[in-house]
């Protein structure tokens, strides 16, 4: 009678850890949406006319003017670009995206600029930092956790630097070029593959999330957090993912946002 009293404890404790796994792995879904500007868009000045670079002018602004990427909005959707959005933390990532399909992402430096402008990058990735440009550049990366790194550059590096981030960050992280100081671009460190940035027109999408309710963040360089839940709030916006559910959260950021 002891016995079976034992194996029938035993048996009730694993059905309910399987129960607990079951209900805890509810589904995937996904999340799209659009981020746009509400009202007449500001006309965008060149940070450099062409020509008219003080440093290196033979590189920088010789074929064009350097564009202000601080600000990046579509003229015919008004969709803003370089948001990132993201999950700060998750409890379960998809079997499929435990592991990055890249081994590296890569930043190239061309006409003196950074190229992307804003990226995500997981812990399992190295950076790569590479130079199109017939100059001397300084790569100045100051993250929050991670190990800080700065070293300079020369012209048409192929070969690049590798920079390697082992922690997640909570918010994305600065990248300077010293020697010409309207060069910046933002990296988001995470240990997970819940993030993006937004496209030229302000889309983003994140797939193979986990069945819940989220809050996802969005962050603009120029605003910081962006909100529509309270001006004052750190989270974007909240968001209840079903299994084999699409969400669709479409947000408008308007010019007192941005000051």
């Amino acid at each position: 009678m002891k016995m079976t009293l034992r194996l029938l404890t035993i048996a009730v404790v694993v059905l309910t850890a399987f129960a607990a796994q079951t209900s805890f792995a509810q589904g995937w879904g996904s999340v799209s949406g659009k981020i746009v500007f509400d009202g007449d868009i500001p006309k965008a000045e060149p940070l450099i006319a062409r020509g008219k670079a003080t440093k290196d002018p033979t590189v920088c602004a010789a074929d064009g003017p350097i564009v202000d990427d601080s600000l990046v909005i579509d003229a015919e959707s008004k969709g803003i670009a370089n948001i990132f959005v993201y999950l700060r933390r998750v409890d379960e990532i998809h079997p499929d995206l435990e592991k990055s399909e890249e081994d590296k992402v890569v930043m190239d430096q061309k006409n003196c600029r950074f190229l992307p402008h804003a990226m995500v990058v997981r812990t399992d990735q190295k950076i790569n930092v590479l130079s199109d440009d017939d100059c001397a550049h300084n790569v100045n990366f100051q993250p929050f956790v991670n190990q800080p790194f700065n070293q300079a550059m020369n012209g048409r590096d192929r070969v690049g630097l590798a920079i390697n981030v082992t922690e997640a960050e909570r918010l994305p992280a600065i990248v300077q070029c010293n020697i010409h100081p309207w060069m910046k671009a933002y990296w988001m460190i995470l240990d997970h593959p819940y993030a993006v940035v937004t496209n030229e027109k302000g889309e983003f999408k994140i797939d193979k999330i986990p069945a819940g309710e989220h809050e996802f963040v969005l962050w603009h360089e120029r605003a910081g957090y962006l909100s529509d839940l309270d001006e004052n709030s750190r989270r974007g916006f909240k968001v209840t993912v079903t299994d084999r559910g699409s969400k669709t959260k479409d947000f408008k950021v308007t010019a007192d946002m941005l000051k």
